[in-house]
């Protein structure tokens, strides 16, 4: 009897252990289908929405210098735009245009010529101006929301071969300007003048070569890399729209790797600078005016490279955050009742430029705001 007890013991735990391991196995061959052998494992499907991006190089930031000619034009341009044109001493002509979209209040706009330009790594013949928004309490830094139009007609007639380029002004010093850096020219158009498209003022030109005198890069673009991204995405592709420009003037043939480094480089700064950035252009004030302007310039930098049905998702995203921005800020600006009016009729009419009804966005009859109510 006794050992017929221990044997049922002895069967019951032989019956326990094999559950046991065949709970273990069952659950090692579950793992191993999920993970399943590296080796033999198909690769995933590419993302049909995936763009190339490209290194980019280090921020190594030049100042220059300027003297001040004599051609000048100066206007209030209110929100319906209007036009700057100035003459220098050797019959070249500047011609600002400030479209019916670009700014959000009437602003004092002026435009001086460029005699002279010290301190950039590129030499050849100089055509710059210095655009200034003033105020009575000085100088202030003007954001477009549309393209201003910046054209350089040289007296020579011809502007074939063409760079533009940029630099940000010095508070308290008139002729210092940091972070210089070339800039894409418009490549449509004929060779008698060129053109850029401009999102904010400051020192603004174009070097125009010739046969006889062509302007001259020292070293390399990457040599002397401006410090913000918006001045970093215009140096990248400036290169790339010169010579496709020059080259359709000439009727010569482009480069034919053209479209995928424009990809490459716009997907890039997108990648890296603004899709980081577009939940705090949504959330309000802050995001809308710090990025709002330079976005949308990204935007219309697409456009110019005749990618934006490429790039219309990330376009839709940027515009989508822009809209959401304006919205919250006017929110903050106007509703109940508004502690500046600037501020608010600027988000009044910002949100109107971005599609929105005016009657939803009237500033008229609101009031401001009391301290304690």
């Amino acid at each position: 009897m006794r050992g017929r007890r221990r044997g049922c013991r002895r069967n019951e735990l032989i019956r326990k252990l094999h559950l046991l391991r065949y709970g273990v196995l069952k659950v090692l061959l579950a793992f191993l289908a999920a993970c399943g052998p590296t080796s033999t494992q198909p690769d995933p499907k590419p993302d049909p929405d995936q763009k190339p991006t490209t290194l980019l190089p280090a921020p190594n930031p030049v100042a220059v210098e300027v003297t001040r000619g004599s051609g000048y034009d100066a206007a209030t341009i209110p929100t319906t735009g209007g036009t700057l044109e100035a003459v220098a001493e050797d019959g070249t002509i500047y011609r600002l245009t400030i479209t019916d979209k670009a700014l959000l209040s009437e602003a004092r706009i002026s435009m001086s010529v460029v005699a002279r330009l010290e301190g950039a790594p590129v030499t050849g013949n100089t055509y710059g101006v210095i655009l200034e928004a003033t105020t009575s309490g000085g100088v202030k830094k003007l954001r477009l929301y549309d393209a201003a139009i910046l054209e350089i007609i040289p007296a020579s007639g011809n502007a074939t071969s063409a760079i533009g380029f940029a630099a940000d002004s010095v508070p308290f010093a008139p002729v210092s300007f940091s972070d210089f850096h070339l800039m894409p020219p418009v490549i449509t158009g004929d060779g008698s003048s060129v053109t850029l498209e401009l999102f904010h003022f400051s020192l603004h030109g174009a070097y125009i070569g010739t046969e006889e005198e062509p302007f001259v890069i020292s070293g390399s673009i990457d040599d002397f890399t401006p410090e913000g991204w918006e001045a970093q995405s215009e140096q990248s592709l400036s290169d790339l729209f010169a010579k496709e420009r020059t080259a359709q003037l000439e009727g010569a043939a482009g480069d034919p790797e053209l479209a995928a480094k424009l990809e490459a480089t716009l997907n890039t700064y997108y990648k890296r600078d603004i899709e980081p950035k577009l939940e705090t252009i949504a959330s309000g004030c802050e995001g809308i005016e710090a990025h709002a302007s330079e976005v949308l310039g990204w935007i219309r930098a697409t456009q110019l490279a005749g990618m934006s049905e490429l790039f219309a998702s990330e376009a839709e995203k940027v515009t989508a955050a822009v809209v959401a921005g304006a919205q919250e800020c006017w929110n903050d600006a106007a509703v109940p009742c508004y502690a500046s009016e600037k501020q608010m009729l600027e988000m009044s009419r910002l949100n109107q430029l971005l599609g929105g009804d005016a009657a939803d966005y009237e500033p008229a009859g609101r009031e401001r705001c009391v301290a304690g109510k």
